[in-house]
């Protein structure tokens, strides 16, 4: 597991508590996430990352037309 990430697959409080802990994040990262990422499915997480991709993509487009 790198550095700054979680384990989408631990489904235990305590084991992905001690994940986060061993990769170096604290308690309130790990909440965070799973606030964010614990009821959504794997193919849901990465529907997300996809959405937010093109959503930055749009906000470069728009930005590049406002300067012209």
């Amino acid at each position: 597991m790198t550095k700054g990430r979680l384990a989408p697959r631990q489904t235990s409080a305590g084991a992905a508590t001690a994940a986060s802990r061993d990769s170096g994040n604290g308690g309130a990262t790990h909440k965070r996430w799973r606030e964010t990422y614990g009821v959504l499915t794997p193919s849901d997480i990465e529907r997300l990352k996809q959405l937010e991709e093109d959503y930055n993509k749009l906000k470069q487009i728009v930005a590049g037309l406002d300067l012209d």
